[in-house]
């Protein structure tokens, strides 16, 4: 299981380690150690006594002995369940692996279903140890409570495929604000990206994870992600639908993009991991129909210059894409389900851009990490492959 700096272990995807036992000495003026009967086992019976209760306390220490040794076979059994079922995903070597969607959530349709048969069949012959989703995770407005269908319909019913059933860690998108719904609601009933935060959605598919800004730690700590909320950082959303009254509970309203920055820049300038890795949902820099994101540009790019992040993951626009930016590379897995873009203004740092659907996979080594782009057409054999080192920029 991933530990996260800033992040939330799920419930039963590692042991708990704050238990533990501590032996402390007696004083002098301490009263006498007393047995679970009440019988003190020194100084206040007779001798002819003391034998029986000597024998009574054997039985008792045995009888604890037992219990424990009980309790830790459980304890090992549920561990190698968990191991056996997908549930252990505490990798403490590389390879380290991971899938990456995004902009999934239509109930299946739009080659939702087909990727993630897709996504599937790769498991299988590449057992990830988790998915990132960048975003976008359930059309078209988010959710509208915890109890919504639609987190079943688009989530829970549709990743049913056997090697997918590890933690999936998200971001939100510009759909999970609600900012495509008319003033917050959805057929009357209101949207909040609060709702996908909820801890109940994990109650309901242990898999899911999601917060606003956080971190997992792998391989000991010697991988780290950081997981950020961009929807804050646009100005056009703002203008066009915050300013309009188009708003929600939890909304971009209620944020700080500057607050998010302070943030991941005390986050980014405390590791000491090898791999530093930043999800969000928007792209600073893109060939799509939206295209670079000026304020990404401006206020991220440079803190992922500065403390030596080597990819940036994004989905936002339909499709995918590899980019060698300035210092790090950018990887755009925004294509699990409908595309049917425009392509935009072609980057000259663009490696590979494919505008259909599909998604990545990614096998990470202690120095270098394989980025594979897979296609509905390519099948389990990746259409691109991206080997991005450790240290400087050549893809």
């Amino acid at each position: 299981m991933a530990s996260g700096g800033g992040g939330t272990l799920l419930p039963a995807w590692s042991a708990r380690s704050d238990a533990h036992n501590t032996d402390v000495p007696l004083s002098s003026a301490a009263p006498p150690p007393v047995s679970p009967r009440g019988f003190e086992v020194a100084g206040a019976a007779p001798p002819s006594q003391r034998p029986s209760q000597r024998r009574r306390l054997a039985c008792f220490i045995a009888l604890g002995v037992v219990i424990v040794a009980l309790l830790v076979a459980v304890a090992v059994a549920g561990a190698e369940s968990y191991a056996r079922g997908g549930w252990n995903t505490a990798s403490t070597t590389y390879p380290l692996r991971f899938q990456v969607i995004g902009d999934w959530g239509r109930q299946g349709a739009g080659n939702q279903s087909l990727v993630a048969e897709l996504m599937g069949s790769v498991a299988d012959l590449r057992p990830p140890h988790f998915v990132i989703s960048t975003g976008d995770n359930f059309y078209k407005s988010g959710l509208t409570g915890t109890d919504d269908p639609l987190f079943d319909a688009s989530f829970s019913r549709v990743y049913t495929q056997e090697g997918l059933q590890v933690p999936w860690h998200a971001v939100l998108g510009n759909h999970d604000y609600c900012d495509s719904s008319v003033n917050g609601t959805v057929n009357g009933t209101a949207v909040s990206p609060l709702h996908q935060l909820n801890i109940e959605l994990t109650n309901q598919d242990q898999r899911w994870h999601l917060e606003r800004a956080y971190v997992e730690s792998f391989v000991g700590g010697r991988v780290q992600i950081f997981f950020i909320d961009t929807s804050p950082f646009i100005t056009e959303y703002y203008t066009k639908f915050v300013e309009k009254g188009y708003n929600c509970s939890g909304g971009l309203a209620e944020q700080s993009w500057q607050a998010q920055l302070l943030e991941l820049e005390r986050k980014l300038h405390r590791s000491a991991a090898e791999w530093k890795l930043v999800v969000g949902h928007h792209p600073p820099l893109s060939s799509g129909e939206h295209g670079n994101n000026k304020e990404l540009l401006q206020h991220l790019q440079p803190l992922l210059q500065k403390y030596g992040v080597q990819a940036y993951f994004a989905g936002h626009d339909h499709d995918m894409e590899c980019l060698a930016a300035e210092g790090y590379h950018i990887v755009v897995s925004g294509a699990g389900s409908e595309t049917n873009r425009t392509q935009g203004t072609p980057n000259p740092g663009s490696t590979f851009y494919w505008p259909y659907s599909g998604f990545v996979a990614v096998r990470l080594e202690a120095d270098s990490m394989r980025v594979d782009f897979h296609t509905l057409d390519g099948g389990t054999q990746p259409a691109f492959t991206s080997t991005i080192p450790r240290r400087g920029t050549q893809a």
